[in-house]
């Protein structure tokens, strides 16, 4: 599906906006939707940003490059009870207070990125993070770049409030906790 360089894909059926953002492609900053301009994501990643609702902004971003371990599967999103997983992670995380607290559940584990301490807002960002995980990333038309590989490290922000989650692939060479395919 093609892209006009950051400039959201639109879909029929949401107000949600997708887009890639790679320095190496000529995209600038300023290009890129404040709600998603991560602080450690910063080349080469696909971003899907929930439209602003009540003052509340979100966005979900991955890498967009092949990187080793940054990925289980190739051709599949996450099976839900993975995606459960993923949920209850970040769904705990917004409950911590601390720079340095982290949450997991299952394989996944849920930091705060740089200088976020808490979540104010801990329902909408919470939910936001649902929504996007349930209804928005594994829609190939909609986000083909998030649909079609279960990464392992994504970066999500709520109301300028930074966490990432990473996946234990675990094992010598990894994949020993992926899902089998």
């Amino acid at each position: 599906m093609p892209t006009n360089g950051t400039q959201p894909i639109p879909h029929p059926n949401s107000t949600a906006r997708y887009g890639i953002f790679d320095e190496k492609q000529g995209h600038v900053l300023s290009d890129l939707p404040s709600e998603c301009r991560f602080q450690n994501l910063i080349i080469g990643f696909w971003y899907y940003a929930l439209p602003a609702s009540g003052g509340h902004t979100a966005c979900l971003g991955g890498p967009h490059y092949d990187f080793p371990g940054w990925y289980c599967s190739e051709t599949s999103f996450w099976p839900p009870a993975y995606i459960d997983s993923m949920v209850a992670a970040v769904t705990e995380q917004t409950t911590k207070d601390g720079q340095f607290e982290a949450s997991g559940n299952g394989h996944w584990t849920v930091n705060f990125d740089w200088f976020t301490t808490a979540i104010p807002d801990r329902g909408f960002t919470a939910q936001a993070f649902e929504d996007l995980v349930r209804n928005h990333l594994q829609r190939c038309d909609e986000a083909p770049y998030s649909c079609w590989r279960q990464q392992t490290k994504y970066w999500y922000r709520a109301d300028g409030q930074e966490m990432y989650l990473t996946y234990d692939i675990g094992g010598w060479l990894a994949g020993d906790f992926c899902p089998p395919l």
